[in-house]
């Protein structure tokens, strides 16, 4: 016969482990800090010119919010993307997409790709009617989520996709190569960006 006394304590104690365990606080639980849109204002431009507004989304894509995607658009471009003594051609932007991987609480490394391009030509072979890809953009940065303020800090690097050995800017470079010799959308193995310019600044969470 079995003692139902003696084996009480057993079964009870084994009916309180899960919550001995959902009672102990988690070391380290991933957050959604991040995911969200965002306003961005950023000082992109001449002196005197308004400051390019961005918008950017980061959607998660795991349950537990270590990896995200983020898309970017500019909203008011100038009519000729990039730096004009470079690119004079350039007459677009793109949408920018990347991941960011999760690095601390509330923390992300983020690497995204955009590009810039050449209106095609009203006229000409078929091949022509294609818009041309002259700058291959990619921003390497941590981001930091604080409430409704996302903090960013990194580069922006600007590769060319083009051959142009007359471009000539005194103390900056002595003409602009192809980059992307095989078209596949990236940077070749090697390349080094021909610009990088620091990214510093401040987010707004849109509601």
């Amino acid at each position: 016969m079995i003692n139902m006394r003696s084996r009480f304590p057993f079964i009870f104690l084994l009916l309180l482990i899960p919550i001995i365990a959902l009672a102990q606080p988690l070391s380290y639980t991933p957050g959604y800090a991040c995911a969200g849109s965002w306003i961005a204002n950023l000082p992109f431009g001449p002196p005197g010119s308004p400051a390019l507004v961005a918008q950017f989304t980061y959607t998660p894509i795991d349950p537990n919010g270590w990896r995200m995607v983020v898309w970017g658009n500019p909203v008011n471009p100038f009519r000729q993307p990039g730096d004009p003594r470079l690119f004079p051609e350039t007459s677009a932007v793109g949408t920018s997409a990347g991941v960011a991987t999760r690095i601390g609480p509330d923390t992300y490394r983020v690497r995204w790709i955009g590009y810039a391009t050449k209106a095609p030509a009203a006229t000409g072979p078929a091949s022509w009617f294609r818009a041309e890809i002259q700058q291959i953009y990619i921003q390497d940065t941590t981001i930091e989520c604080q409430g409704d303020r996302l903090v960013e800090k990194g580069t922006f690097d600007v590769y060319s996709t083009i051959n142009d050995p007359t471009i000539v800017v005194p103390g900056l470079l002595n003409g602009v190569h192809d980059q992307d010799k095989n078209k596949d959308g990236l940077p070749d193995p090697g390349e080094k960006p021909i610009l990088s310019y620091p990214v510093d600044w401040v987010l707004t969470r849109f509601h």
